[in-house]
């Protein structure tokens, strides 16, 4: 999965609920947001789980290059 498109949900995760997730968590927090989508699309109604395993904090660096354009998928 393309790094940039993790990190974009990672963002709108920690703005929508105030945790800012690891970059491995923002993996699932992008899977769990796909298959969201792909519900409301189908008219399917599930119950999606995922795992927030991690902060951010110690990981601004790329959280920053994400900022800055400069994180490569």
């Amino acid at each position: 999965m393309a790094q940039t498109a993790c990190f974009e949900a990672g963002v709108a995760f920690a703005r929508a609920e105030g945790i800012v997730p690891a970059p491995e968590s923002a993996h699932a927090v992008r899977v769990a947001v796909d298959e969201a989508l792909a519900c409301r699309e189908s008219g399917e109604s599930k119950a999606i789980v995922f795992a927030l395993s991690g902060h951010g904090h110690f990981d601004m660096q790329a959280c920053l290059d994400h900022f800055a354009g400069c994180l490569t998928d």
